[in-house]
């Protein structure tokens, strides 16, 4: 017994994993996305949908998320190194109490009618036994496009939520 009830959650894992996305997310995507290389699909949840997807030219990987109803509801890019954001972003950064932290991750982050920049940092880290680095603090900053710095959180259990206690819209 306990193995068909193995087996069959085995079975749904897998349905929901290669689910497709509705109709009006597909179309909506391809709307805004037009020329890009489509890396996955995943359902978050029972009303949003996320895409991973390249660029044309495979230089920048980005995820997108949709509302299953195909309402666009955020873009978020990996910005590899403080050197590639705008330079309002880097210099309004390096003027906090976090210049000095490690940068662990940068994100530009499209929302409808705002753009903003969030960067992880940490601070207080060591390395582990496993060579991986190990903070005692870590916060989440968001910069608007002209620098302001509107809020930082303190960054839970690693979680890298843009929209965590905010309201953009």
């Amino acid at each position: 017994m306990k193995t068909i009830i193995l087996t069959l959650g085995l079975i749904a894992t897998v349905c929901v994993c290669k689910a497709q996305a509705p109709a009006d997310v597909l179309n909506s995507f391809a709307a805004l996305y037009p020329d890009t290389h489509v890396k996955s699909w995943a359902q978050q949840g029972v009303d949003l949908w996320v895409v991973t997807f390249k660029d044309k030219d495979d230089k920048t990987k980005d995820m997108a998320y949709f509302k299953k109803n195909g309402t666009w509801v955020k873009t978020e890019t990996k910005i590899p190194i403080v050197g590639d954001l705008p330079n309002t972003v880097a210099k309004s950064w390096k003027r906090t109490d976090y210049s000095d932290w490690m940068v662990a991750d940068i994100k530009e982050v499209k929302y409808p009618g705002k753009v903003l920049f969030v960067m992880n940092v940490e601070d207080g880290c060591e390395t582990n036994v496993y060579a991986m680095p190990v903070c005692q603090e870590s916060y989440n900053l968001y910069f608007t496009r002209s620098g302001e710095l509107l809020k930082q959180t303190l960054a839970k259990n690693d979680d890298f939520d843009y929209a965590s206690g905010m309201d953009f819209r």
